[in-house]
């Protein structure tokens, strides 16, 4: 592959992913990503989908960078509607 580009890259080729981030009963945090690495010998943690550090990934939000957005849609049944609270 080194060889692929002896003279540099030009341009590239653009290409998306539309992907499903699932997170446990309404914790929307880094913390449940599964895009959240924790790299232990830096004792710090990185986003796999912006290649971004995060430095806080407990706190009970998504950055300003995260690119993943919410449809409203819930899978599985919490617990005030299995109850048939209204």
């Amino acid at each position: 592959m080194a060889n692929d580009f002896k003279n540099g890259v030009l341009w590239f080729t653009k290409g998306t992913a539309n992907i499903q981030v699932n997170f446990p009963e309404d914790k929307v945090m880094c913390q449940y990503c599964p895009f959240c690495r924790s790299e232990n010998d830096l004792k710090r943690f990185w986003c796999r989908l912006t290649n971004s550090m995060i430095y806080n990934p407990f706190i009970p939000e998504l950055p300003e960078n995260c690119p993943v957005e919410f449809t409203g849609e819930i899978i599985g049944t919490p617990p005030e509607k299995a109850k048939g609270a209204k």
